[in-house]
Order: C-alpha cells, then sequence, then structure tokens
C-alpha cells in the first residue's frame, strides 16, 4: 500500500461543511501527515465527508493549547484512526 502526505484542507474533508474553518484551524496543528491506503466516504445528511482508513504521524508535535474544545474534539476524531493502537485509545 501506497503513503500518501495529507495536507491539513484534505484532512479537513472528514468533517461537514458547516464546520470547514474549525476543521482547518483543528488540522492545521498537525505534523507532516501520511495515510495508508484509501480514504473511505460517508454521507452525512446530504453531505459526503471523506475519512483517512489510517494515519502515520508523531503525536508528540501535537499541542492543543491554541485550539477551542471543539476543534480538540475534531483532532481526537482524527487521531482514532492512527497506526498505533494505543494512541487510537487515548483519543476515544
Amino acid at each position: 500500500m501506497v503513503k500518501t502526505y495529507l495536507r491539513a484542507y484534505e484532512l479537513a474533508g472528514a468533517f461537514p461543511s458547516s464546520l470547514r474553518q474549525d476543521a482547518l484551524e483543528a488540522c492545521a496543528i498537525f505534523p507532516a501527515v501520511r495515510a495508508l491506503g484509501r480514504s473511505f466516504s460517508v454521507h452525512l445528511h446530504d453531505q459526503l465527508v471523506t475519512v483517512p482508513r489510517r494515519l502515520y504521524l508523531d503525536t508528540d508535535f501535537i499541542h492543543l493549547d491554541s485550539l477551542t474544545a471543539l476543534q480538540a474534539d475534531m483532532v481526537d476524531c482524527l487521531l482514532t484512526t492512527h497506526r498505533d493502537g494505543f494512541t487510537r485509545q487515548r483519543h476515544l
């Protein structure tokens, strides 16, 4: 499987457009993010959101200090797809 680097706007696609600005700010704190395999898409109301299957990144460089509670929750949501099961569990 191919690992591809994802930009903040691509990660923000995992959330509905009504939350796009918060999603972009939340995803901007991620260091270089690689995704393994294909993403999957889900219909949420009338919108299609695209969620990465597995993320590869160093969580030591993620600092939530500047984020709102909603943005921090978005980071948690994305980190439930982290490659490491312990990391996924911490962010549930």
